[in-house]
């Protein structure tokens, strides 16, 4: 692909997936450079889209090809693009499916540099003024089928967000997740030219036309520019209890589904804490039984004054030293901070 004619470079083709097909031939080939694939128990609708690469191997020589058209779940066309000539006759082992894929398309990352590595504040410039952040970032939108018409959808970029180039193909582009008959564009993914949009850079909004008519979901990534975003705050939690126990003990296949999703169950092999930022972890307690494991804690009455989560707690006699975890009208619920006990 190109950048503003500035410079050039090669697409990754680093996803690879096997293609089920039962004993591919290669024949029709024209000038040893196009021909058809034909194979038995394939469904190439769904496995392929024109522009793929796939990889075989026939008539001892190795082969890359672009998939031109998909024809039928038995029958698809290709044009060579490795040196080696094509030539008719049955293919070797597995055809392998070859496809970029875009990194990150759901991460809010910035296309354009902050000034400094580390920033204490998007809100201020080095003097302490305040200022409006802007930058460049990547973000995607799903469009539902109740948006498209005839393959056709309007498009807003959202809150103080601008389009940078719809008309760009690296800065707009759609993916085609869903079709209402067929199956030979699904998966497709369009840039300008091939559809159609008046709105040019810097636009708020985005109409576009010309997609099949059996378009009826797509996925678009888009650049966008920010000209005034708003900090999120974080709440700091000063000590929170998290009990781990889900299980995909006893199921056929050992992946139980939990509400809360890999991370969860006592068996995976990363545990989430359910937050982003976590400072320390103060003590991790595991029962011996089925019962939960007890957090240490004792009861009291007859209260004078209050308590506070992360409050440090000292024995007089004992010299013991623990904090605060949590408390109720009853009880207090502490993790101890030295070897000593009350």
């Amino acid at each position: 692909f190109a950048i503003s004619g500035q410079m050039t470079a090669n697409i990754v083709l680093d996803v690879q997936a096997g293609i089920s097909a039962n004993a591919p031939v290669l024949s029709g080939v024209s000038g040893s450079a196009t021909g058809t694939v034909t194979a038995t128990l394939s469904n190439f609708t769904a496995q392929l889209r024109v522009g793929d690469v796939v990889a075989f191997s026939n008539n001892n020589a190795s082969h890359r090809v672009r998939v031109t058209a998909v024809t039928s779940n038995t029958v698809f066309t290709v044009a060579r693009i490795t040196s080696n000539n094509l030539t008719n006759g049955s293919i070797d082992g597995q055809m392998t499916l070859i496809r970029p894929e875009i990194k990150f398309a759901q991460k809010r990352s910035l296309l354009t540099p902050i000034a400094k590595a580390a920033v204490k504040s998007t809100s201020t410039n080095s003097q302490g003024s305040s200022v409006i952040p802007l930058g460049y970032f990547r973000k995607s939108y799903v469009i539902p089928s109740s948006e498209i018409s005839s393959g056709a959808f309007s498009l807003s970029a959202g809150s103080n967000l601008v389009f940078r180039a719809p008309q760009d193909a690296d800065d707009f582009q759609i993916v085609v997740t869903s079709v209402s008959s067929g199956s030979g564009v699904l998966g497709n993914t369009y840039t300008h030219p091939n559809f159609t949009t008046s709105s040019g850079a810097n636009s708020a909004s985005v109409s576009v036309s010309g997609l099949p008519s059996t378009v009826n979901g797509c996925i678009v990534i888009a650049t966008v520019y920010s000209s005034n975003r708003a900090a999120k705050a974080k709440t700091t939690e000063r000590m929170k209890v998290l009990k781990i126990d889900d299980s995909s003990l006893g199921t056929a296949n050992g992946l139980t589904q939990v509400t809360g999703g890999y991370g969860t169950r006592i068996e995976d092999s990363i545990i989430s804490l359910g937050c982003p930022d976590v400072f320390d972890i103060k003590a991790i307690y595991e029962s011996r039984d089925g019962n939960d494991p007890v957090v240490p804690n004792f009861q009291y009455t007859n209260l004078i004054g209050s308590f506070a989560n992360n409050q440090i707690l000292t024995g007089t006699e004992s010299g013991a030293k623990a904090q605060i975890v949590s408390f109720d009208s009853q009880r207090v619920y502490y993790v101890y901070l030295n070897d000593n006990v009350f």
